[in-house]
């Protein structure tokens, strides 16, 4: 398991979010969003990513969904495509530190 994996299931194990979907005022973005990082924490890729991309044609500038749709790409060996998602995911929210870490290890990658 990856460190994003464990970082991903400790995230998970704390609680809601600090922001996002239900901050949004969208309990189905929600409940994709829970289930997207089920999938993902389990190690299923492909679903996470589709659930993520089911998010950002709902609502194409939420953070979470970004970071975590670039962090997929990271893990896939795609650190291009996951420089460009989390930095879009910083663009809208400048203080995400989770995705300020994300970059800098797609950047090393």
């Amino acid at each position: 398991m990856s460190r994003t994996e464990r970082r991903l299931k400790r995230k998970k194990a704390k609680g809601p979010h600090r922001f996002g979907p239900a901050s949004r005022g969208s309990t189905r973005l929600s409940r994709l969003l829970d289930s997207a990082a089920k999938a993902h924490g389990n190690g299923n890729l492909i679903e996470a990513q589709k659930l993520y991309r089911r998010i950002l044609k709902s609502d194409s500038e939420h953070p979470i969904a970004l970071h975590l749709l670039g962090v997929t790409a990271l893990q896939s060996g795609d650190p291009e495509t996951a420089i460009e998602l989390v930095s879009k995911a910083l663009d809208i929210k400048p203080d995400y530190p989770e995705a300020l870490n994300n970059l800098g290890l797609a950047y090393h990658s």
